[in-house]
């Protein structure tokens, strides 16, 4: 029993070296997160950098080890100073997808530069620290270890002293929270982004300065430290450094208890993801990022499909196939189609629902294997095998979903990326799966009759790959234009916003990451039986990082993103391009070149080629019709349901002819709400709503008014859904306290935000389209193989008019004045013909005119049988139209009656004395001059 203890302890003490190294190189993703709002994935890659130089200085020059260091972490420390300056500086407004894509980018082209400078090793660095050992109570520490890891404890206890304790590091705290009223204090954010990643440049410096001694520097592991570090910064919240540091020594000295007690493959590197994943289920959703920014989101295209191009392009790359290519020109066509199929479920992913997963080339090799394994090992056909690996990916596919419920962006980003690893750890390089020599021997396969073999004929093979890849275009391209693409992009738009309108979040999502899970395994599996023996570790974590590159350069908003992001992947028409004009540099050049792109292209062309090409092909077709296409965006700014309604020859939208008549006739299904001692609570102490009850009839507009701050907002969030409550929630008798947001929005109830939350990068059109969706599951199913365009129903019709929206149906939302934007959340709230709707101070920010207009329009929903609960600080809105007022002050109700009758309540006047400003004596002004008694 002692002699166990004392093995325990032994390998704990071992595991203190590599929680030292990821406690400084966390410390430096900290840093830099804070002061520019960037996860950089390329801190492993700047380690390695300095790791390089350092080996160089010491070893080749000869310099001492002291000043061998602080020269390489120097250089670091400039090179985090020039990335600043050049990527992350003009993008401080990007979205953070694009900032994290571009330190993808970063981290290829690093890697990339480093096997052209110092080829790709391994290499040893001469020992510099104390390499003797300490024996306590039989407890054998290495000096070395124990000394890295006491400049770690170091290093965190200054940088949280910094943080606590001066004014640049309260500034940091503050910037983080808010960048611009942090500026507007006097702080500059660009010298603290400037600072930040220096410092954490050159902490990653100073970690791969002394880390390249204790291990070897591997140009492949060394940038792939950053996903253990990234898990030890996730569990610390991005935030705390001393947390950091305990969440570092977990996550360290447990991956060396692992290995040494249980050495099955992948367990060690598995443990801090398992951490992870249990903390979501405990914490739920965190966001990591800038409440200032307003994502800018990729563009998408229609998914609508030129038959007569489509036709062409297929006769010509058939023929090519058939009679042109020689094989060295099919080997690149196969390849291109494989690895375009994994960009393709890229495209899905990022593209269609912004998920941001970089497991996607993990799950090709999955399927790859599992097909390969079926004809190999098996015997099973090859379209029996196909289908066993699709159905198996997509069943994996659905269980990397589960960490997107619970989290989501760069936070996903990490968990996938993790997973990734565990996949290539556990799957990639254990005997079990794929033999004593790392690969699957592929036999002769046969499809139908007709021979496959690559070799033997390449023809049919290509032929084959490229039927593959056309028939999963085809159909991302029809969920893109049916009712299933516009639940995606309003998941991928906002997700609150989404659930409001009925869309089930947890549903898309899951169908989301199961189809670009089939797409990928069909990549995988036409890259595995390319060859005649398969490698699953073709498919690294790295890849999985290099298929983000790809699908980023190529459009991933768009199909034709796909094809044109496959050709920088090995083995493609790129590289197959390159090695003809630069014989001998394929492989690592192609890498420098494509992550030299993706950064160039997050500069200045977020939305890869296939916008210009979009475009491009838009204006072709307008002067082959005849008609000058405008220099704008209109042909990459496409409707999100497809093409817009006809036109008449007077060049009015065709509406016209379906409104007008019918909106007089318009009604709903009369339903009543009741809230019944309705409570929230925010931890232990805050009390936000408390134990309010009120009904809202058919017809019947009810205010909820109150100072700010007496729980009005937090009271319509969880009448709808959004928070946890008690009490109860009645639709018509039916209680739907449990039931979750999209569930109740289904059953009649809808909301519009204080904030708006509309879907901004789409149209107004798409906008109420998503909203009238009926939420069957059907259309999952039916739009991968033939969509119906989704319309307008007569409820949303009559909103149009009613709202005089139908000559803006088809712009951006985000192209139009704050007023109508207003409106257009109401409208899209009525789109879907609830019988109950929820408005959390719609009139906010309106002039006097639009004001009076919006009262017009309440009214008129209202006599369609709508029952309205009214949240405004608008007296003369609230009591220009409602029939009944619920007044609230610090969470519960104080009084209820008609209009007059709250007017003269002594608790009300008492409640708003506080409150009575300017902006509330013109409200009360206004009231009186519309005939208000106020």
């Amino acid at each position: 029993m002692e002699n166990t203890l004392i093995e325990v302890l032994q390998y704990m003490v071992l595991g203190l070296g590599a929680a030292a190294a990821y406690t400084l190189l966390g410390c430096g993703v900290i840093l830099i997160n804070r002061g520019s709002g960037v996860v950089n994935f390329a801190h492993g890659a700047m380690a390695l950098v300095a790791a390089m130089l350092f080996l160089t200085l010491r070893g080749q020059l000869g310099l001492p080890w002291g000043v061998a260091i602080i020269l390489a972490v120097a250089a670091t420390a400039a090179l985090g100073a020039l990335v600043y300056l050049v990527i992350m500086r003009p993008l401080a407004q990007s979205s953070a997808t694009a900032r994290t894509i571009a330190t993808l980018g970063l981290l290829i082209l690093i890697q990339g530069v480093v096997v052209i400078v110092w080829g790709t090793g391994p290499f040893n660095v001469e020992r510099f620290l104390p390499s003797g050992t300490i024996d306590v109570l039989g407890v054998v520490g290495s000096w070395d270890r124990l000394i890295l890891f006491g400049i770690a404890i170091v290093v965190t206890v200054v940088l949280w002293l910094t943080a606590k304790h001066t004014a640049v590091g309260l500034a940091l705290r503050a910037i983080a929270e808010n960048a611009r009223a942090t500026s507007a204090l006097g702080w500059s954010p660009v010298k603290l982004g400037l600072l930040t990643w220096s410092v954490g440049a050159g902490l990653a410096g100073l970690a791969g300065t002394l880390i390249a001694p204790i291990t070897t520097i591997s140009v492949d592991t060394m940038p792939l430290m950053i996903i253990p570090v990234l898990a030890a910064v996730l569990l610390a919240s991005f935030k705390s450094f001393p947390l950091l540091l305990g969440a570092s020594v977990v996550v360290g000295v447990g991956q060396s208890l692992i290995f040494s007690f249980i050495p099955i493959p992948g367990m060690s590197q598995s443990l801090p993801f398992i951490l992870i994943l249990i903390l979501l289920v405990v914490r739920g959703k965190e966001r990591v990022g800038r409440s200032h920014v307003i994502e800018r989101l990729p563009m998408v295209g229609t998914g609508q499909i030129r038959w007569g191009t489509l036709t062409v392009i297929v006769a010509v790359i058939a023929a090519g196939i058939g009679f042109w290519f020689n094989d060295p020109f099919l080997a690149a066509a196969i390849a291109t189609f494989g690895w375009s199929l994994i960009v393709l479920s890229v495209v899905m992913l990022i593209g269609y629902s912004g998920q941001l997963s970089l497991a996607q080339a993990a799950l090709a090799g999955v399927a790859g294997l599992i097909a390969s394994h079926s004809v190999a090992s098996f015997g099973v056909s090859l379209p029996l095998a196909m289908v066993v690996a699709v159905i198996a990916t997509v069943l994996i596919g659905l269980a990397f979903a589960l960490p997107a419920l619970r989290t989501n962006g760069i936070n996903l980003a990490i968990v996938t990326l993790g997973i990734a690893s565990i996949t290539a750890e556990f799957i990639f390089k254990n005997e079990l799966f794929v033999g004593p020599f790392g690969s699957v021997f592929i036999p002769k396969v046969e499809l139908f009759g007709m021979d496959l073999d690559p070799f033997l004929n390449p023809q049919g093979y290509a032929i084959f790959a490229f039927v593959v890849f056309l028939a999963c275009c085809l159909i991302a391209a029809s969920i893109r234009r049916g009712t299933a693409g516009g639940r995606l992009l309003a998941v991928r738009t906002n997700d609150r916003a989404a659930a409001a309108l009925g869309v089930n979040v947890i549903g898309a999502k899951f169908y989301v990451f199961g189809v670009s899970a089939a797409i990928a395994g069909l990549g995988g599996i036409i890259l595995a039986f390319s060859s005649p023996a398969f490698s699953p570790a073709t498919f690294s974590p790295m890849q999985s990082i290099s298929v983000i590159a790809y699908a980023f350069l190529g459009g991933v908003g768009f199909i034709i993103g796909a094809p044109a992001g496959g050709q920088f992947a090995p083995g493609s028409f790129g590289s197959w391009l390159i090695d003809v004009i630069w014989p001998g540099a394929t492989g690592t050049w192609l890498q420098v070149i494509s992550g030299l792109m993706v950064i160039l292209f997050v500069l200045l062309q977020p939305d890869g080629f296939a916008r210009d090409w979009v475009r491009t092909a838009a204006a072709i077709r307008g002067r082959l019709r005849g008609k000058q296409t405008k220099g704008n965006d209109a042909a990459a700014r496409p409707s999100a349901q497809g093409a817009p309604e006809t036109k008449r020859k007077d060049g009015r939208s065709a509406l016209l002819d379906v409104i007008g008549p019918e909106v007089a006739a318009i009604s709903v299904p009369p339903v009543r709400l009741v809230v019944d001692s309705l409570g929230v609570r925010f931890g232990q102490k805050v009390v936000a709503v408390d134990g309010v009850s009120f009904h809202v009839d058919p017809g019947e507009v009810v205010a909820l008014i109150g100072p700010n701050g007496a729980g009005k907002s937090t009271c319509i969030d969880a009448i709808s859904g959004f928070v946890p409550s008690t009490g109860r929630v009645l639709l018509n008798g039916e209680d739907v306290s449990r039931a979750p947001v999209h569930i109740r929005s289904r059953k009649g109830m809808a909301r519009s935000f204080q904030s708006l939350e509309l879907f901004e990068s789409l149209s107004v059109r798409d906008n109420l389209l998503i909203a009238a969706d009926d939420g069957r599951v059907r259309h999952y199913v039916r739009d991968l193989f033939w969509s119906k365009r989704p319309t307008l129903n007569p409820i949303a019709l009559a909103v149009v008019k009613e709202f005089g929206l139908i000559d803006v149906l088809d712009k951006r939302v985000d192209d139009l004045p704050y007023g109508q934007r207003r409106l257009i959340a109401v409208a899209r709230a009525m789109a879907g013909s609830p019988s109950v709707l929820l408005l959390d101070e719609p009139a906010a920010g309106l002039g006097d005119d639009e004001t009076r207009e919006f009262e017009a329009v309440i009214r008129q929903i209202a006599s369609w049988g709508v029952a309205i609960l009214l949240v405004e600080h608008d007296m003369g809105l609230v009591m220009g139209v409602s029939n009944r007022v619920v007044v609230m002050e610090t969470g519960k109700r104080i009084a209820m009656g008609l209009p007059r009758e709250i007017q003269e309540d002594p608790a009300v006047i008492e409640a708003y004395l506080g409150q009575r400003t300017d902006e509330t004596e013109h409200n009360l002004s206004d009231a009186a001059g519309r005939g208000v008694e106020v």
